[in-house]
């Protein structure tokens, strides 16, 4: 049995049973609007803000978020006033599990500018890789 299961631990794929890049920036993405209400806030108090933030998110085995953080950090205004309330947001969602045992880290740079809606009104649009 030793040797089976020295084998059988020698071919299996080291990725297996951890989170997949992809399904989970599918997950935050299913999450978009609540990342753009953020933005659509901020606007109401700046109405020509616009810029980026990275986003990082520490997700543990279960898919439980741990840690949320931006660059630039949190703040009281302009895109530290965005980052704050993303942070906040990306604290509560829940993602798939891993059956390996770790944490893994899902980082993605996040732009938003000002659109004209079809009312003439400003409204926020996020992109991200």
């Amino acid at each position: 049995y030793l040797s089976s299961l020295q084998e059988t631990k020698a071919t299996a794929d080291p990725a297996a049973g951890k989170h997949d890049q992809d399904v989970l920036l599918n997950f935050f993405w299913a999450r978009r609007e609540s990342v753009a209400a953020c933005y659509e806030w901020a606007l109401l108090g700046q109405p020509g803000l616009e810029g980026a933030l990275r986003l990082s998110i520490e997700i543990d085995a279960k898919g439980e978020v741990t840690g949320a953080t931006t660059e630039p950090g949190a703040g009281a205004e302009g895109m530290a006033k965005v980052a704050g309330c993303v942070i906040e947001r990306a604290r509560s969602w829940r993602f798939p599990g891993r059956t390996v045992p770790g944490k893994t880290v899902l980082a993605t740079p996040l732009e938003f500018r000002r659109q004209l809606g079809g009312d003439g009104m400003s409204k926020g649009a996020l992109s991200g890789e």
